[in-house]
């Protein structure tokens, strides 16, 4: 299996950390570089990565569990094959009240994408480096909003791989309701706009 010219990125709390330590071996066989980063928001801490990284390409993935080295790998050949500038993971939301949330955030994000956008909020991605750093992107949960807005607001094409997404193992999610508004208002100020 060939070796990707990729950064992986692994924000990480707590418990996490230990996970993101074996994500780190795991992935070894997969991508070049692995950047844990400790203790930071979400955003600041893909940011922070981002800012570092000399690789053509970046990775994110979860660090609580709930993704594999097997669905990056997936994705990293997805993109090869494809060339596209970014490759989502797509869950399928769970008929729970934060499901049925995602699946309303979903729906915004297609609405104002004049596009179908299935999963603009997971975490495992792959994605081209020198696209992203042209993005004025957020320190909070909201920062996987503006990068899929981002990269679809400037044309460029947004490709989605089904994913089936492992029960969470570590930590828990910080993630709380007046998130989903800031994501909300996220998703209005980077939508595509026609000229």
């Amino acid at each position: 299996m060939p070796k990707y010219a990729v950064t992986l990125l692994l924000p990480c709390k707590g418990d996490d950390c230990t996970h993101a330590q074996m994500l780190r071996r795991d992935a070894e066989d997969v991508v070049f570089c692995t950047e844990i980063i400790p203790n930071r928001r979400y955003g600041e801490a893909l940011k922070w990565g981002l800012r570092r990284t000399t690789m053509p390409l970046v990775a994110t993935m979860d660090t609580d569990g709930q993704h594999t080295i097997e669905d990056l790998r997936r994705l990293l050949h997805w993109r090869h094959l494809h060339n596209s500038p970014m490759v989502i993971g797509q869950r399928t939301p769970q008929w729970t009240p934060r499901g049925t949330a995602t699946r309303l955030l979903n729906l915004a994000a297609s609405i104002l994408a004049g596009q179908e956008v299935p999963d603009f909020g997971s975490g495992l991605r792959v994605f081209d480096t020198a696209i992203a750093k042209e993005l004025v992107l957020p320190d909070g949960f909201d920062f996987n909003a503006a990068l899929t807005m981002g990269f679809l607001a400037a044309g460029h094409q947004v490709q989605w791989l089904p994913i089936t997404v492992q029960q969470r193992q570590w930590g828990h999610s910080f993630v709380q309701v007046a998130d989903g508004f800031i994501t909300l208002r996220t998703l209005w100020q980077t939508r595509p706009r026609s000229t």
